[in-house]
């Protein structure tokens, strides 16, 4: 029995890591045609780097989905220097919000609620012709569950199997008439 604790435990460990999706930016992403797709469990981390393409152009964008009533935090924090300006957009690209230095110094952060489910995109710029690292991390999702990892797949199937066999496991006790 102790056995099928420790193993269920694991999954669960191993599933709530995975709530944390964590990406490196993948170049083409310079429009919402080509935009990075992020598939979460509820928060996004992304390192990336900021090209010196042209002067206030957007140049990396990413597609991340939401549900009504999410209440997002949309950060993007400079690593090294760099003066970040972002943007979410919707589906078709409209803009929703905007910011430039409220995330503290030079970063930026826009909070905002999601009125309907969907496709959004995140987009980002500098100003000037800067090249700079940055992490860009988005919080409140609630997204889709998700496809547990391999190992979490693994420890469940053992686990069910454990409480299976424990559960048909019987005791049989004989009584002898004295």
């Amino acid at each position: 029995m102790k056995l099928y604790f420790a193993t269920m435990a694991a999954a669960m460990l191993a599933s709530t890591q995975a709530n944390a999706t964590t990406f490196v930016e993948v170049e083409p992403n310079d429009s919402t045609a080509s935009a990075q797709v992020l598939v979460h469990n509820g928060s996004i981390a992304l390192t990336g780097f900021r090209e010196a393409i042209s002067v206030n152009t957007f140049t990396d964008f990413f597609r991340f989905s939401a549900a009504a009533g999410d209440s997002i935090v949309y950060r993007v924090n400079t690593i090294g220097g760099g003066d970040p300006l972002i943007r979410l957009l919707d589906s078709v690209g409209n803009v929703l919000a905007q910011d430039d230095d409220s995330g503290g110094g030079f970063n930026s952060l826009i909070n905002f609620n999601i009125t309907q489910t969907g496709n959004y995109f995140a987009a980002l710029r500098g100003f000037g012709n800067s090249q700079y690292n940055y992490e860009l991390t988005i919080t409140g999702l609630t997204g889709s569950p998700g496809v547990p990892e391999p190992a979490a797949w693994a420890f469940m199937i053992a686990g069910f199997g454990l409480a299976g066999a424990a559960m048909r496991r019987r005791s049989v006790r004989v009584n002898y008439a004295a």
